[in-house]
């Protein structure tokens, strides 16, 4: 009888380390997800951020005044946040970066001025968001914005109607300026969509 349950128990033992080996290989790693909100690409794939943002640097440090602190475009000054996010809807506009009404690009916008431009805002996130915000909550990408959508759709946050003159006058000289770089101008050549954007551009 003893020799009987010593058997039984070896036998246990055999398919418990049976089991044991069968779950091992055959159990596949789980990937763990990343916590929040998954991360936006800022620009098209096809889009080298580092030339871009060796433009954008460029475009800065030409038009930023360490005096006044504004961005001085053609006679004109703007502040330095608002002329920034013009930049980046004048990249949407040209079909270089995705459209803001389905995109989060506020910390990565911010993160590659500072980062990837080597730009020392003077802005802190959170105003950068809120300036951003006067945009992204009126439904509109910047360059499709009229006073009669502002008006007719008023908004806690958004822009109003008396800033959309100013906004699109940034946008205009961000564009203009954007559109004198040999990498923007060599993107605008091979995307038909892009490219009428460029002549328009060129010739006002």
């Amino acid at each position: 009888m003893k020799q009987i349950i010593r058997k039984l128990e070896a036998m246990r033992n055999e398919l418990d380390a049976i089991i044991k080996q069968l779950a091992t290989e055959t159990t596949e790693a789980v990937p763990s997800r990343s916590k929040g909100r998954p991360k936006t690409h800022i620009f098209h794939d096809w889009v080298d951020r580092q030339q871009l943002a060796q433009c954008i640097g460029q475009l800065h440090h030409c038009h930023f005044n360490q005096r006044t602190r504004l961005m001085e475009v053609e006679g004109e000054g703007y502040g330095e946040t608002d002329f920034l996010l013009s930049v980046y809807c004048a990249l949407i506009k040209l079909g270089l970066a995705p459209s803001l009404k389905h995109n989060q690009i506020n910390k990565q916008y911010y993160s590659f001025l500072k980062d990837g431009c080597r730009i020392e805002l003077e802005d802190k996130e959170r105003t950068f968001n809120n300036h951003l915000n006067k945009v992204v909550r009126t439904g509109y990408d910047l360059h499709c914005l009229n006073k009669e959508c502002l008006s007719d759709h008023p908004l806690p946050g958004a822009m109003k109607p008396e800033e959309w003159d100013r906004w699109q006058g940034m946008l205009a000289a961000a564009e203009k300026l954007l559109l004198t770089d040999s990498y923007v101008v060599s993107l605008a050549k091979k995307q038909p969509s892009i490219y009428g954007n460029y002549k328009k551009a060129i010739l006002c």
